[in-house]
């Protein structure tokens, strides 16, 4: 028998128990393989193939010691045909041969090449977005247009949670006609209620909607000071069924007011503030509005500018006479005194309202300088009695934390000395020159 040449014994030794006897059995039964493997991730691809996904048969000459990748790869390409697709395409083009000159045996195996609908890369884009609807000159869309998008409905959205507001607005008078002492009460209440809603980690949304339905109860009943806690911690009890996945226990809450009250108490109180406002306890979220007008402010990307607009709408709750705004307004006014003391400036010609917040928040410059104007006051005097060691504010308490709101009332956009700046600025500019 002839004597083996290199290449053959090579060829025994990388592929062993699949070549046996004479050369033209061992080219055919390499063959036949091959031919199975690629039938196999043939009939697997019609099964597991994809509606959107096209593949193309590409050849790609293999020796025989690629046997096994090859097969790897067929069944790669039937089971996770993107993850494979995107392993070859990132060794080799679709368009190329890989060659072995120490083989020739050919194979063909079904690989999935990419479509374009794949490699389509989306990114933001560039310029102002184009708006479905006709805006003022000036305006910018502040809505991302899509084929699936409500931008449409966004205007008369916000139409209408201004419209439904107006039920949640109380004067100071019908509020402090009810009791003499409500004022000084509501305002420790108040501070109190800051506290709790940041112990028990609820979100900003559970605040508005307690502090709505505490200042609702009491501009519709006279309620005995003995029993303010308990309207409080009952309406918190309300809200946080209506925003929290877990509300607080009930006991938990009692809990907090030093068990001034029992169990069944809150339970009785509940049904009572419930029948008085006939279910309706769900009140715009001053949340919507801000979100919405610090997107028009073109600042959303800032986490740090949401944060004092939340301090400079929070700061304004423990105060009754605030109550008689509504809520859109003061979350506009808020936009309004972040804007200056992220960005202060001088200049009589700086814009400090754009067109864009007047389109979108309904409210122009003149609505919101006074309101925003005293936003910035408290601040200041929130700074000097902090300088007079008097007891700190819960507004205060809530904003110094680092994990939940960044630590906002001790960055320098809110330093004492950058307020100065703003309110000296600020007092020059007077309602008749806006």
């Amino acid at each position: 028998m002839a004597t083996s040449s290199a290449w053959q014994k090579s060829l025994r030794q990388n592929v062993p128990g699949v070549l046996h006897g004479g050369m033209s059995k061992k080219v055919h039964q390499g063959k036949s393989m091959m031919e199975k493997v690629r039938r196999l991730s043939v009939v697997e691809d019609d099964k597991q193939k994809q509606p959107q996904k096209r593949l193309k048969r590409a050849s790609v000459d293999l020796d025989t010691r690629d046997y096994a990748v090859a097969a790897k790869v067929a069944r790669e390409s039937a089971h996770e045909p993107a993850k494979a697709s995107k392993a070859i395409v990132a060794k080799t083009k679709p368009s190329k041969k890989i060659t072995k000159s120490t083989s020739n045996l050919k194979i063909s195996v079904v690989i999935p090449v990419p479509t374009p609908l794949d490699l389509k890369v989306v990114k933001n884009p560039i310029g102002p977005i184009l708006s479905p609807i006709p805006l003022p000159k000036g305006v910018i869309c502040i809505d991302e247009v899509e084929s699936n998008s409500l931008v449409d409905c966004w205007p008369d959205f916000v139409a209408y949670l201004q419209q439904k507001e107006s039920a949640w607005v109380f004067p100071p008078d019908i509020l402090i006609g009810k009791s003499s002492s409500l004022v000084g009460n509501r305002f420790i209440l108040m501070n109190w209620i800051l506290e709790v809603i940041y112990h028990i980690h609820a979100c900003q949304e559970t605040l508005y909607i307690c502090v709505g339905l505490i200042d609702a109860v009491f501009a519709l009943r006279e309620v005995d000071s003995v029993h303010y806690q308990l309207v409080a911690i009952t309406s918190l009890l309300i809200a946080s069924k209506l925003e929290e996945y877990h509300p607080p226990d009930i006991k938990q809450l009692i809990a907090l007011t030093e068990n001034s009250y029992t169990f069944d108490e809150v339970i009785q109180m509940e049904m009572k503030i419930l029948d008085l406002l006939q279910f309706e306890v769900s009140l715009p979220s001053p949340m919507i509005f801000l979100n919405r007008y610090i997107r028009a402010s073109l600042s959303h990307d800032n986490p740090f500018f949401k944060e004092a607009c939340l301090f400079f709408y929070d700061c304004l709750i423990p105060c009754v006479e605030y109550s008689s705004y509504p809520n859109s307004k003061k979350a506009a006014a808020a936009i309004y005194a972040t804007r200056q003391v992220f960005e202060v400036s001088e200049d009589k010609h700086y814009l400090r309202w754009t067109p864009t917040l007047e389109y979108y928040t309904k409210y122009a410059e003149s609505d919101v300088f006074e309101l925003a104007l005293r936003m910035i006051d408290i601040l200041l005097k929130l700074h000097r009695g902090k300088q007079a060691k008097k007891p700190e504010e819960g507004v205060m308490k809530k904003f110094k934390s680092r994990t939940r709101h960044k630590a906002m009332i001790l960055r320098p956009e809110l330093s004492l000395e950058r307020i100065e700046t703003v309110v000296e600025i600020l007092n020059v500019i007077t309602s008749n020159e806006l």
